[in-house]
């Protein structure tokens, strides 16, 4: 009677202790830049941190965006007070923490060359500007990759914890949940363990938007939220928009490079049958592609809503790739974060970095002019619903009585009696204005428009 032999032991993952530490402090070094430069260049960035000081000056929580952002919202809270250099610090420490959880999956699944592809995450032109301001990108990827990451270490209840804390910092991050069950089924899990996850997500996300439930805004969010949907993408255009967003991510150069090895893999692979069928890692990992391209596609306003599909894509792309091209794509999107960029046409324009940089530089210094005539007496400044939000949050206005005019849907309205001064957003009546006895005056750079009152 002759037994045959036991298969090999499969080694562990080969974790090496340098890679996480040196891949942190490299995320943290090249975001160094952005910390005195504000809040951020999203507009949106502003509108959170003016709701945060208005929710600590009044005591009643004031929701910053739809569709509900509850987690970003008590995030800053606790951060605005402090200035514009810790909230954008907590970001990059975010962004720090996710590039080592997504280090750890790729060295979990074996991958040929874990570090280059981390390389390529944590240089993505789109993360390290989007994600770097106040916003909730950083700390939601977080949130879902360490979902992940406990799903596939049999934490089940922290898994389903962590996809609770990502949905608080983003509704759409909620696609975690049904991909993480859709994960654990092909991977034959008990129905304990999809319960327990399950049950955890649900509870932690209730949780979170309890305090939005509670708030008389929720009607007006979501029918803000449900217009938003109405302007979804057609077909047609569905193709456009997504090469776009990939272009925003990752570059054109790192975009094909990785299109291309999915597509030979696929090519080899053909006539070729999997027994065991799918396993639930990459059913996970491209189901999360699609599912948050769908998403985008159904709000396409910024393509950083496709953020969460970036650590997913390079997961497939990290699995069929060796070290050669996986370096050459860590070559690409460095040339494309830092060097230079397809423009349009044929032409080339500055990378994505530093063309963020002087874009907030610009920013900056456009606030600045607008702080100096607002200590001018008598002067009623008139500018777009953005720069409010700048001058609100720079603190310029945040002591004058009166400030927290309520938030309408042509902007924000702040005005100071005592000081007979004020800021308005989108004044729709202008006319009445000059009839009143102000002067319009539009600025030559368009960026605001001043209306100041002739001394009597």
């Amino acid at each position: 009677m002759t037994t045959s032999p036991a298969p090999p032991p499969v080694a562990p993952p080969a974790f090496a202790p340098w890679r996480g530490p040196v891949l942190a402090l490299l995320v943290v070094v090249a975001r160094a830049p952005f910390q005195t430069l504000g809040f951020g260049s999203d507009d949106d960035a502003w509108r959170n941190v003016v709701a945060a000081l208005r929710t600590l000056q009044t005591g009643v929580y004031a929701p910053s965006r739809v569709p509900g952002f509850p987690l970003l919202d008590a995030l800053l809270v606790t951060l605005a007070p402090l200035g514009a250099p810790a909230v954008v610090a907590a970001s990059v420490l975010a962004q720090a923490f996710a590039a080592v959880l997504f280090l750890r999956l790729l060295e979990r699944e074996r991958v040929r060359a874990p570090f280059a592809a981390a390389l390529v995450f944590a240089l993505a032109p789109g993360l390290w500007t989007a994600a770097t301001q106040a916003m909730d990108y950083a700390f939601g990827l977080a949130a879902i990759l360490a979902c992940v990451a406990a799903l596939r270490g049999g934490r089940f209840g922290l898994a389903g914890l962590l996809a609770g804390v990502a949905i608080g910092f983003r509704p759409s991050n909620g696609l975690i949940v049904p991909l993480g069950l859709l994960a654990l089924a092909l991977d034959r899990r008990r129905g304990h363990a999809m319960a327990v996850f399950a049950f955890a997500a649900l509870a932690a996300g209730a949780l979170a938007y309890a305090p939005l439930l509670a708030r008389p805004e929720m009607a007006h969010l979501q029918r803000h939220a449900l217009a938003h949907v109405a302007h979804h993408s057609t077909a047609a255009a569905a193709p456009r928009l997504l090469w776009r967003t990939a272009v925003f991510l990752v570059g054109a150069p790192a975009t094909l490079i990785g299109l291309g090895a999915l597509v030979w893999w696929v090519a080899r692979r053909r006539g070729t049958t999997n027994e065991r069928g799918p396993s639930g890692a990459a059913a996970l990992e491209l189901g999360a592609v699609l599912g948050w391209a769908a998403l985008y596609l159904l709000i396409p306003y910024e393509p950083a809503y496709a953020l969460p599909a970036l650590p997913f894509a390079l997961l497939l792309v990290a699995r069929v790739s060796g070290a050669r091209l996986l370096a050459a794509m860590v070559l690409a999107v460095a040339v494309e974060a830092l060097g230079a960029r397809h423009g349009k046409g044929l032409g080339v324009d500055p990378g994505l970095v530093p063309s963020e940089l002087a874009w907030r530089r610009a920013q900056s210094r456009a606030t600045e002019r607008m702080l100096e005539r607002a200590r001018t007496p008598r002067t009623i400044q008139v500018v777009g619903q953005p720069y409010v939000h700048r001058l609100l949050a720079r603190g310029g206005w945040r002591a004058a009585s009166g400030a927290w005019a309520a938030f309408e849907s042509r902007g924000v309205v702040l005005w100071a009696p005592g000081r007979q001064s004020g800021v308005a957003a989108d004044l729709p009546d202008s006319a009445a204005w000059r009839a009143a006895g102000y002067r319009v005056v539009v600025d030559s750079t368009g960026a605001y428009a001043a209306a100041r009152r002739a001394r009597r």
